[in-house]
């Protein structure tokens, strides 16, 4: 039985004329937009919007678009990551013990940097630490992933390990992640380009002979989000990052450039585009195996494997509950992309160490998605989409334009010296802002719908009180350590049980250039700044700043003005007040002076503003001179050059720029006592 005979097969002609009629006279293409990428979203998308190219793909098949393998998920499932950075070894094993006990198998162990005041990462200075860290753990069946920035230190250390407990390196899977590139950025410097690649060599040796199934090479593009990059740059000087890695390998002489797919991870980070999120995946696995086949090497004697993370940018300090959502979100995302390897960062990362709840959270994100709404039991579901297989052709192509510009000017290590990559970044970064400030981005809790009840409090001094025993560590070693080979390196180790007498490359000054920084940023940070001035007014003068908004005539007409004010003003954690039906000068100033605020806000129309404003701001200024006035409306130039001359400080309107208009009234306020 057809049960949709009854009904007329429409095309796509007539559903634009009648979609049109509902626009009144508009054009379809009102309704498309730009994203960030520049990438033009359309409000409908249909067959014809199918790339070609992507007619023949199918899920472990030529370009790995639809998936590194045939069935999907169906006979292995993605790797749940879950993160360790305690200080202390044995909490450490506490959590990895529990966890593995709950159905995790995959880890990855953020080490501590000795030469760093970032205060998270498990410390491991010798080999007490790694069978304290791995006590009843059976790391044969366990993935892991190191996080460090003294690879080839660690990985002796860990072999060392391996060979005492006469555990075979061919039964570890995992990663060793060093990204010498992004952790070097926001200190302004670059490791000059003969010592990265003979650091590259070496931990690409060391892997080969005594971990042959470890990655060795972990492109970390996550930098380039954090950094606040598009889909398109992040996915672009990734593969860049890549390139330069097999052209500078290969250059040595020493290693046969067939053999280095196999060796790499990518690793990527997850925004909050869910759509973009899956493309950005779907592309990155397209352009890579597209570029490795301009080398001769045969699509069938490697992979592509993606780490994707959550997104430590969109996350907030602020209602941090609403993170859970965005971990959700994100982790979906990943999973529609056909991830090998998802991590998902507790939602409470910020304000905390890592609680048992948010531990459980972090992991059950993974198994709910997995366990109760089965996908993966579905091979590829994103595959003919037409919306997520256009999105896909689009990123990828924008990416691979740019990654073919980054290749002309030199490369990526050149383009990075010469600041272009930083250029870039920044750009796309103060657009985001400026949307975010504006609200053409929405961050829930944030800069949209905020509670106004959210009280976040940090805590971890357990952790830093752990670190104190490890400042100020001296790195220079005795002369015979520093042209080791490999080898000699291990038994050394193995000897001294330790690596704190050894003398990373990461930490001589001569092997490194200067050049622009790049810093991380989180689009919550300058909203959570004005919360900080809030709690400093409240500290000061023992109460919040108040806000009054003051409505002309019976308030259920401008319902939805008023509720804009107490939203705007909430955001910057303002307490904010209503004078209800207002229908003299009279009532509004009696309102005025029972409260007292340090802001009144007008919010009605401009036939009620000519009526009602000149003479009330007039009593206002005069009865409390520095109180802050301000009008809702996008007013002309020319009219509120007027309304100023009567004390009015702004105008705000839903596209105000909201951070710097808050800024300004916190000036304003900040030096005047309450009363």
């Amino acid at each position: 039985m057809n049960l949709f005979s009854e009904f007329e097969r429409t095309d796509f002609e007539s559903w634009q004329k009648e979609a049109e009629r509902l626009l009144k006279g508009k054009p379809l293409d009102s309704l498309s937009y730009l994203s960030d990428e520049g990438i033009k979203i359309h409000p409908l998308y249909t067959q014809r919007d199918l790339p070609q190219e992507f007619k023949n793909e199918f899920p472990g098949f030529k370009y790995y678009l639809r998936s590194n393998k045939v069935c999907g998920y169906r006979t292995l499932p993605w790797k749940v990551v879950q993160r360790i950075d305690v200080a202390s070894p044995e909490k450490a094993n506490n959590i990895i013990t529990s966890e593995i006990q709950n159905g995790i198998n995959g880890f990855i162990i953020k080490t501590y940097d000795f030469t760093s005041d970032n205060l998270n990462g498990v410390v491991i200075s010798g080999m007490n630490d790694f069978e304290t860290l791995f006590d009843n753990v059976d790391i044969a069946n366990t993935c892991l992933h190191f996080k460090t920035t003294f690879p080839i230190e660690f990985l002796a250390l860990f072999i060392a390990f391996l060979e005492k407990k006469q555990i075979s390196g061919q039964k570890i899977f995992g990663s060793i992640q060093y990204d010498f590139y992004g952790s070097n950025l926001s200190k302004g410097r670059l490791l000059e380009k003969n010592s990265l690649k003979n650091l590259f060599l070496e931990c690409y040796q060391l892997c080969k002979s005594y971990l042959p199934n470890f990655k060795s090479f972990v492109i970390d593009g996550t930098v380039f989000h954090e950094c606040g990059a598009t889909a398109t740059q992040e996915l672009s000087f990734t593969i860049s990052k890549a390139l330069e890695l097999l052209k500078g390998l290969s250059q040595l002489g020493v290693v046969d450039i067939k053999e280095l797919p196999q060796k790499i991870l990518f690793k990527i980070s997850l925004g909050s585009n869910i759509f973009f999120n899956i493309g950005k995946i779907r592309a990155l696995r397209l352009l890579w195996a597209f570029i490795i086949e301009q080398f001769n090497i045969a699509n069938d004697s490697f992979d592509v494997p993606i780490y994707a993370i959550t997104s430590e940018r969109n996350k907030s300090k602020l209602d941090i509950y609403v993170n859970m959502l965005r971990n959700t979100a994100e982790t979906f995302s990943a999973i529609i992309g056909t991830a090998d390897y998802i991590e998902v960062k507790p939602y409470d990362f910020l304000v905390s160490e890592p609680s048992e709840f948010s531990m459980r959270n972090s992991r059950n994100t993974h198994l709910v998605l997995m366990e109760e709404h089965n996908l993966r039991d579905v091979i590829d579901p994103a595959g003919g989409s037409w919306f997520i297989e256009a999105i896909t052709w689009e990123i990828a192509h924008k990416s691979f334009e740019m990654l073919k510009n980054i290749e002309s000017q030199g490369g990526f290590y050149e383009n990075l010296l010469n600041g272009n990559i930083q250029d870039e970044i920044s750009k796309a970064k103060t657009n985001r802002i400026k949307k975010l400030s504006n609200r053409d981005i929405v961050l829930v809790g944030v800069n949209r719908f905020p509670n106004p009840q959210d009280k976040s409090e940090s805590s971890g001094q357990e952790s830093n009180n752990y670190y104190q025993n490890f400042k100020g560590i001296n790195f220079q070693c005795e002369k015979e350590f520093e042209k080791l080979n490999l080898d000699d390196l291990i038994q050394i180790v193995k000897s001294r049980h330790s690596i704190l007498s050894l003398s990373p490359v990461s930490y001589n000054e001569k092997n490194f250039l200067k050049i622009e920084r790049l810093l991380k940023f989180r689009e919550a940070s300058e909203f959570e700044n004005l919360r900080l001035m809030a709690f400093r007014y409240r500290t000061k003068y023992g109460k919040s700043p108040k806000v009054l908004a003051i409505t002309f005539g019976a308030s259920d007409i401008h319902r939805e003005l008023v509720d804009f004010v107490n939203e705007f003003f909430q955001i910057g954690g303002f307490e904010v007040s209503f004078s209800g039906d207002i229908f003299s000068v009279e009532e509004a100033f009696a309102k005025f002076a029972a409260l007292l605020p340090q802001v009144v806000v007008f919010c009605s129309s401009l036939d009620k503003y000519a009526e009602f404003v000149p003479q009330l701001a007039h009593l206002i200024l005069k009865y409390k001179p520095l109180t802050v006035i301000l009008i809702v409306g996008q007013i002309r130039d020319e009219l509120f050059s007027k309304w100023k001359e009567f004390g009015i400080n702004d105008c705000i309107h839903p596209k105000s720029d909201t951070l710097s208009i808050l800024h300004r009234v916190y000036q304003l306020i900040s030096s005047v006592a309450p009363t």
